[in-house]
């Protein structure tokens, strides 16, 4: 999400902090509040557009498709929150599939 390598600690621990409760609303937690609320992230000023690419990797761990990327975009245009859009995101059936392929829920 930050667009960066990670460091050691920095990745164990929110490692950790998932597997505490190894559930899409976790995972979602830490994303919002340990990287899309942090001051890095916000210091990126994404616009809509290259928000949600950065969703398609965070969550989905892939490029966006032009339709879906639409889709999404179109959401924030007219009044979903940042918030919401990841969260649906994380609710995807394909994020759904990426977890239960590393046996979380």
């Amino acid at each position: 999400m930050l667009g960066r390598g990670y460091d050691e600690n920095g990745l164990n621990n929110w490692c950790a902090a998932i597997l505490q409760s190894p559930t899409r609303q976790k995972a979602l937690d830490v994303a919002l509040e340990g990287f899309m609320h942090s001051q890095e992230f916000l210091n990126k000023k994404l616009n809509d557009v290259d928000f949600v690419k950065v969703l398609y990797r965070t969550f989905l761990d892939r490029e966006f498709d032009p339709a879906g990327l639409d889709d999404w975009v179109g959401r924030l245009a007219s009044g979903q929150t940042r918030e919401q859009v990841a969260a649906g995101f994380a609710g995807s059936r394909e994020f759904t599939d990426i977890m239960a392929a590393y046996g979380l829920n």
